[in-house]
């Protein structure tokens, strides 16, 4: 949440520009190498763009296919299809349309900034650097595209190239807004706190209460083991700002992280009860809370309470109802765990999620019944479910229903498909239904 976030903004930004917005725009320097008909690929090339933002992807992808007969070193063309395979969810195709337009194109920055970002995307560091390398040396005065690529290398643990950029920038306008914060939280990264801690005063010199570089004080001082200081940052920032979304997922994050699990339930609800705390970030703390054995042993009840009050908060969210059921299950406690799951159920029988953790439940518990009672109906209403056809066949398969469980295997292995995963999971299964036949 901390450091990819941000980056995985930005690139998600890009990406959207160049499949969505891309649509209507197209780069202009198209290289010429030998001669073609002009006036012949204007014609289909704006005949595909047509096509294309009026969504028949089909007959647009033909068009530029024509333009490409007529001139093979248009590097637009490539890009074009690019996009348009990649909005199909057609990933490989679409780098190997952008390789190509780069071939043909190499200066053209677009280019390379979308296959930067679908490497991004697919988490190879190393292949979106390369690229966005080769962007940020084409235009080497852009600021934004400079800061993205310091921001890559500190995310691939390149610290000392993105310092160099941050001091770079720092020479040019002194401590500032734009790249200091990135800047600190670079040395964060690498461990460099001494100079972080510098660095940070400085701009809180200019910035006293920006709560995002107090933030970052208060991190500096638990990586350097200060937790007395860090805690007195965070006091000062919640007497400041007390219904700040950023100050109490920050705080909270620095409670749980030093056990001080006591302090840490007295916010929660008020960080629950805070409609400027996204769901997503409630959903998060929350699921590390649980996550934590600590909490589990030592402040359970507590918990149970908390995530009522979520679930009032959110009375018709599918994820939040699972919440009390996982802190049940985690408990070993399957009983309240799976009797709460079928009151979801019986308010909302839609809810696949719920109907899936009480499938799981039963499996844990060792109710074997249960499981293949419930897993025919989740089966059966979720009929495209992978994994309720292998519950409900697991389930027929303790209780001796062999023939029930052989006929939920096959209909899983169809599911599975190509998966090799699925497939593997769907033939152990039938190998021990099997050996239980004595087969």
């Amino acid at each position: 949440m901390k450091r990819a976030g941000y980056i995985l903004f930005i690139f998600s930004g890009i990406l959207f520009i160049f499949i969505s917005c891309g649509k209507t725009t197209t780069p202009s320097a198209v290289k010429i190498i030998k001669d073609y008909d002009s006036v012949k690929f204007d014609y289909f090339f704006v005949e595909a763009v047509k096509l294309k933002v009026l969504g028949n992807i089909g007959e647009a992808l033909k068009f530029f296919e024509q333009c490409l007969k007529i001139n093979p070193e248009s590097g637009a063309a490539y890009y074009q299809m690019a996009q348009i395979v990649m909005s199909s969810g057609d990933i490989i195709s679409g780098k190997k349309y952008l390789k190509q337009a780069i071939r043909n194109e190499p200066a053209n920055i677009w280019y390379l900034l979308m296959l930067a970002g679908t490497y991004y995307q697919e988490a190879k560091l190393d292949s979106a650097i390369l690229f966005y390398e080769k962007a940020a040396a084409r235009n080497p005065s852009k600021d934004d595209m400079l800061i993205t690529l310091a921001r890559l290398y500190s995310e691939n643990r390149k610290f000392d190239k993105a310092l160099e950029i941050y001091e770079g920038f720092e020479r040019k306008y002194g401590i500032n807004q734009s790249s200091t914060a990135d800047g600190i939280k670079n040395l964060i990264w690498s461990g460099r706190y001494d100079e972080a801690l510098e660095k940070a005063q400085l701009l809180l010199e200019q910035y006293p209460d920006e709560i995002l570089y107090n933030g970052l004080l208060a991190e500096i001082y638990r990586g350097k083991g200060d937790q007395g200081k860090a805690m007195e940052v965070y006091d000062k920032l919640m007497q400041r700002n007390p219904g700040n979304p950023e100050t109490q997922l920050s705080l909270c994050d620095f409670l749980l992280t030093e056990k001080k699990y006591d302090d840490l339930l007295m916010l929660l609800n008020t960080v629950i009860l805070n409609a400027l705390v996204t769901r997503e970030d409630k959903l998060s703390l929350l699921a590390s809370m649980i996550e934590t054995p600590d909490i589990i042993k030592e402040k359970s009840d507590a918990m149970k309470l908390s995530l009522m009050i979520m679930e009032a908060e959110y009375a018709n969210d599918h994820i939040v109802q699972l919440l009390r059921p996982e802190l049940l299950s985690q408990e070993k406690n399957y009983k309240e765990a799976s009797a709460r799951l079928e009151e979801v159920i019986s308010e909302h029988p839609d809810n696949y999620f719920a109907w899936e953790k009480l499938l799981l439940v039963y499996l844990d518990a060792g109710e074997t019944k249960k499981l293949e009672e419930r897993g025919k109906e989740c089966a059966t209403r979720f009929n495209r479910s992978f994994l309720a056809k292998i519950l409900y066949a697991t389930g027929a398969s303790e209780n001796e229903n062999y023939a029930t469980s052989l006929e939920e295997l096959r209909k899983a292995d169809i599911l599975a498909g190509s998966d090799k995963n699925m497939k593997m999971q769907v033939l152990s299964i039938k190998a021990d239904v099997l050996y239980k036949m004595k087969n």
